[in-house]
């Protein structure tokens, strides 16, 4: 759906959220509404061919195919990542045999955030960790038990959506 008053002349092939509706998909209930008033304000558009990529991800093993260390990051609320994002240990376990050794696989999961866990309350203390790359490794990841990891600075993101849908951002 695409917004009719904020994206008014926009292509009809362009989507975004109805106005009203992140704070549920993306938030929990204690997120800061000033945080959600902002992310509302700001908020884009996708286009139906990107959604298709994410799609494709599903069905192909492309994280395979990346050979350079990744952080996968969620919150125990996201409705879309359920009993998986229980920790990080549960993220990694799930998430490791879609990668290669060489993505010195690391998973965090925020508690108390949803999907979009930079509005979470405790958001300072997840980017201060990847920052300082102290986020800690979480169980054996792909290169196997007593593997020290890497560190995160210039790491590729992968947030982590049910059944492969993930959206990829590269952070170097």
């Amino acid at each position: 759906m695409l917004d009719p008053v904020r994206f008014a002349g926009y292509d009809p092939g362009y989507l975004t959220t109805a106005p009203g509706t992140r704070a549920d998909a993306f938030a929990t209930p204690d997120t800061d509404p000033d945080v959600l008033a902002a992310d509302e304000a700001h908020k884009d558009v996708f286009s139906p061919t990107e959604f298709a990529t994410a799609l494709t991800s599903m069905i192909l093993p492309l994280a395979r195919d990346v050979h350079v260390p990744v952080l996968i990051a969620n919150g125990t609320e996201d409705r879309l990542c359920a009993a998986v994002c229980a920790s990080s240990e549960s993220l990694q376990q799930a998430e490791v045999p879609w990668f290669s050794p060489d993505a010195h696989l690391r998973a965090f999961v925020l508690p108390d955030s949803g999907h979009a866990i930079n509005f979470a309350r405790g958001a300072a203390t997840y980017q201060a960790s990847y920052v300082t790359g102290s986020i800690p490794q979480s169980g054996s990841d792909a290169n196997g038990p007593g593997d020290t990891g890497v560190g995160l600075r210039g790491a590729h993101f992968h947030l982590f959506h049910p059944k492969r849908m993930n959206c990829e951002n590269s952070c170097a």
